[in-house]
């Protein structure tokens, strides 16, 4: 991991509950791994939540990525958006 945390700006439409969320997740194609699946809101948007009418910061700590299989979060190849 080089960097200690993952930042970007963002916003999103749609309707969200507590099922449906705007979440990232990072890849690694080999060995294949993927971290954890975050949801795009409280700690990690400024203002707690993304809406489609503003850009919001979002500022995700490297750590919170990690997982027991990949907990350097290391060549990560893809970034997903769900």
């Amino acid at each position: 991991m080089e960097w200690n945390y993952f930042t970007f700006e963002a916003k999103v439409g749609g309707i969200f509950d507590s099922i449906c969320k705007p979440t990232i997740v990072l890849l690694k194609r080999w060995p294949s791994y993927s971290s954890n699946v975050l949801a795009l809101e409280g700690k990690y948007v400024d203002g707690g939540s993304l809406s489609d009418t503003r850009w919001s910061r979002v500022v995700i700590p490297m750590a919170d990525f990690a997982t027991a299989e990949w907990p350097n979060v290391d060549g990560v190849k893809d970034i997903y958006f769900r």
